[in-house]
């Protein structure tokens, strides 16, 4: 009775992971009609340089606006720092 159950779950899991999936994904869809594509990054933004990229930092102090470079991801200086 216990092996009917164990396969009787399989057989449910093993159907149910089949058919769970309604979008289809197509190279076209990735790549022309952007669906898969992120809206943006949160907390991240480029400089008009393209050198380096502005970051927001939560801390337990409170918030920093940070400059880092895209080389090496190290923080280059603080902009703005914001107490709790």
């Amino acid at each position: 009775m216990m092996k009917k159950l164990i396969l009787f779950f399989i057989y449910l899991f093993i159907n149910l992971s089949c058919f769970s999936q309604s979008k289809e994904i197509t190279l076209e869809k990735i790549w022309k009609e952007y669906t898969f594509y992120p809206k943006n990054i949160n907390k991240f933004k480029s400089t008009e340089n393209g050198n380096h990229y502005l970051s927001l930092i939560k801390n337990n102090n409170g918030q920093e606006i940070i400059m880092s470079n895209y080389t090496n991801g190290k923080k280059i200086k603080t902009l703005f720092k914001s107490a709790k």
